[in-house]
């Protein structure tokens, strides 16, 4: 899987338009066209144009630190036999910049906190996450090859500023992982979709009803016009167990392909 050729060179530059396909469905992408004109479909497509960049910004990541990471891959490249696989997106990497963005909103301990990663692809958010101190960090992935590529990934990383070494990748579907006991940072940047997304979050309801514990949730989306936060919030507040936390439009991020967006949900 670290090198899948030319369909893997074009993964990235696809996997924004294949997660806007895959939630509004083909007509609702061509309606959705439709309704931006000429200037909005412009502007979208200049977007894309800055690739180039986003490439080379994640590629020099890797680079510095030993690793794999920047290659995207479509959910139809994941070699995995759950009955869960069509509710998985796209792997693209999480922009640098933008995760240290998010972590500094969080008014948290680190030590005292088991970070949970859902759909951790290659592995970067945890890489990124070991320069925190966090108690452990546990990342989970159900797709075989992704998950052997973070495992060499976490093996092969090179940082002078990681201040936890205590990182697990677990091949396991989302749905079936059992949550650790303590305090927990739950990150989820997009990783699935519908039933698999509404079974994840109930299983932290569950844990946290079970087992009560300050624990935080949060969610990064980049798609900002079909955004599954809503349906997220919409979820976690109904719990009463949670305040909720807007960080709102992420400043933009060389690293990125899109704006992104995010919110957390904090428990006492």
């Amino acid at each position: 899987m670290s090198n899948l050729g030319n369909q893997d060179k074009r993964a990235l530059n696809l996997s924004q338009i294949m997660r806007k396909l895959g939630r509004r469905g083909l007509l609702g992408t061509f309606e959705y066209m439709s309704n931006q004109g000429f200037s909005g479909i412009w502007n979208k497509a200049n977007k894309y144009l800055q690739l180039g960049r986003v490439h080379y910004i994640n590629r020099s990541y890797d680079k510095r630190h030993n690793v794999d990471t920047w290659r995207g891959v479509l959910a139809s490249q994941i070699k995995t036999d759950s009955v869960n696989r069509n509710y998985s997106e796209i792997y693209t990497p999480m922009p640098e910049r933008t995760f240290h963005y998010i972590l500094n909103h969080l008014d948290l301990d680190f030590r005292e906190y088991t970070f949970v990663d859902y759909g951790a692809g290659k592995g970067k958010v945890l890489l990124m996450a070991a320069n925190y101190p966090f108690k452990k960090i546990v990342g989970v992935e159900f797709a075989s090859n992704l998950h052997q590529i973070a495992k060499k990934n976490i093996a092969n990383y090179k940082n002078k500023q990681q201040r936890c070494v205590n990182i697990e990748i677990i091949l396991e579907d989302a749905c079936d992982f059992v949550l650790p006991d303590g305090k927990c940072l739950f990150f989820l940047f997009a990783p699935f979709k519908g039933p698999v997304l509404e079974k994840v979050l109930e299983n932290i309801r569950q844990s946290l009803v079970e087992n009560p514990r300050p624990s935080t949730i949060c969610f990064v989306d980049d798609d900002l016009s079909y955004s599954l936060i809503g349906q997220v919030a919409d979820t976690v507040e109904a719990w009463g167990l949670f305040t909720r936390h807007i960080i709102g439009d992420i400043p933009s991020d060389s690293g990125a392909v899109m704006p992104m967006d995010g919110t957390f949900w904090s428990s006492s």
